[in-house]
């Protein structure tokens, strides 16, 4: 047995040894029973599992769901609950509607067509990355397949250009294909699974429609767009000198060898435009936007685009594994009054803080930074947010939307290699030669400033919202 499986076992065995002791623990509080230590018991023991990473984090969860169900912690029927809720079948229907879309070949069409428009300039060029990502990035749920696609875009321009291999220049246009597809993807409802993840977690009355999301993120999306191309086009202009002619024939030619529109992209094109209507009107229609995806997926796999082996072998079925059983966690935390009893004691300490959200917002965003140092999972950094600073939410009079939206997208940095491996994919997908990871990481510091900026800026229309009393 090597050291590494060695290691696992014994981290596995602490986390194991650590639950039971805690489940031993005579109720700390008049508000907690024997249910409630054994669920803080395996509650501990998760956290240390996920920030260790010794098991894959859907592995972890279906432990804690098992053991919570073992351990009388609830019954069957209450531990399985979130899985019958509307957030896991929004999940679903935009993570398997994004394949078909993917398979359908419509968004490489559209992106050629909007680069064929391109000034030939490398503002122009910074421009049109943009806008083709901010077009797509509403249409697919998955923020990863959008920036795996453009990114390879980003390496051809940098060599049209004839930059040189990790300039600054090069940094800037992969900079403005990543953050308009895989962040700000998050701005819409329909453009990252994440956001029925999020959803799910803030525990509203009602799930906001397709125009509420935007509503809420649109200050903070127009800040990221702004400040990324400010960031492209002057820290990373290229000198005199350091860039050639662009020319417009390249993606002239590249929509050209895509030949004639198909009739499964048109349909796939219609689908996705009655499944925007359909989820932007479904505050008045009330349809769900779950089943509406899901629909969509029904549809892109009638017409061809999206098959059996797409279902089984390409959505990603550990993810959702993970987020239902977080939302059981985060259930619990509430029902066995586990929430009530840590506010009782962090409210005196942090109440001061959060009561007022000019400190409180920006102050988020710098300690989810900090967490995520050495919390790889972020959502095991959000199982810790919400555990410290949900209960305090009520009193202060600020929505869960905020806690749950600041932390997870503030969360989403890059600062090393080990927090946000994705990133590692989609340099690697660009080419891994114009820019590399070292030199990427300059736009992770980017996004933390934007993050602190654009949540902050998003107070007044979040109180408008009501999302702050």
């Amino acid at each position: 047995m090597d050291k590494k499986e060695l290691k696992k076992i014994l981290i596995i065995l602490i986390s194991v040894i650590i639950a039971v002791v805690i489940s031993q623990i005579p109720p700390l509080s008049p508000q907690l029973g024997p249910a409630s230590m054994r669920f803080m018991g395996i509650f501990v023991a998760m956290l240390i599992l996920l920030i260790t990473q010794v098991l894959a984090d859907w592995v972890i969860m279906l432990f804690v769901l098992g053991a919570c169900t073992i351990f009388n912690v609830g019954t069957l029927q209450t531990t399985f609950t979130p899985f019958s809720q509307s957030t896991i079948w929004l999940l679903i229907g935009v993570l398997t509607m994004a394949v078909g879309i993917a398979n359908s070949g419509l968004l490489t069409r559209i992106s050629a067509k909007i680069m064929s428009w391109a000034p030939s300039s490398y503002p122009g060029m910074v421009g049109a990355m943009m806008v083709s990502g901010m077009v797509l990035t509403p249409l697919v749920a998955s923020t990863t397949a959008k920036a795996t696609l453009l990114a390879p875009l980003a390496t051809k321009v940098s060599e049209q250009a004839g930059l040189k291999e990790r300039s600054r220049a090069a940094v800037g246009l992969l900079t403005a294909t990543f953050m308009m597809t895989y962040i700000v993807g998050n701005a819409f409802l329909s453009g990252s699974a994440n956001v029925g993840i999020m959803m799910g977690l803030m525990k509203l009355k009602e799930p906001m429609s397709w125009t509420g999301w935007f509503a809420a993120s649109s200050v903070w999306f127009l800040v990221l767009v702004v400040g990324t191309y400010l960031f492209c086009v002057t820290y990373c202009k290229p000198k005199e000198g350091e860039i050639g002619v662009i020319t417009k024939e390249y993606f002239r030619d590249n929509l050209k060898a895509l030949g004639p529109i198909t009739m499964k992209e048109k349909l796939t094109a219609i689908i996705i435009a009655l499944s925007l209507v359909g989820w932007v009107t479904s505050g008045t229609t009330k349809l769900d936007a779950g089943m509406i995806a899901l629909v969509a997926t029904a549809l892109l796999a009638l017409i061809g685009v999206f098959n059996v082996t797409d279902f089984t072998a390409k959505t990603p079925w550990n993810l959702i594994v993970f987020v239902g059983a977080l939302l059981s966690v985060s259930s619990f935390l509430s029902s066995l009054g586990i929430g009530t009893w840590l506010a009782a004691i962090l409210g005196p300490y942090l109440s001061p803080l959060v009561s007022n959200p000019w400190i409180f917002i920006p102050l988020l965003c710098i300690i989810s930074y900090a967490i995520r140092l050495v919390v790889i999972s972020q959502l095991a950094s959000l199982a810790i947010a919400l555990a410290i600073f949900g209960p305090l939410m009520p009193a202060a009079g600020i929505s869960l939307f905020i806690l749950v939206f600041v932390w997870y997208m503030a969360g989403n940095i890059w600062n090393t290699n080990y927090q946000n491996p994705i990133i590692n994919g989609i340099v690697a997908a660009a080419g891994n030669k114009y820019v590399k990871f070292e030199d990427f990481r300059i736009a992770s510091v980017l996004y933390m400033v934007l993050c602190i900026v654009g949540f902050t800026a998003s107070i007044p229309i979040w109180k408008l919202m009501g999302l702050i009393q």
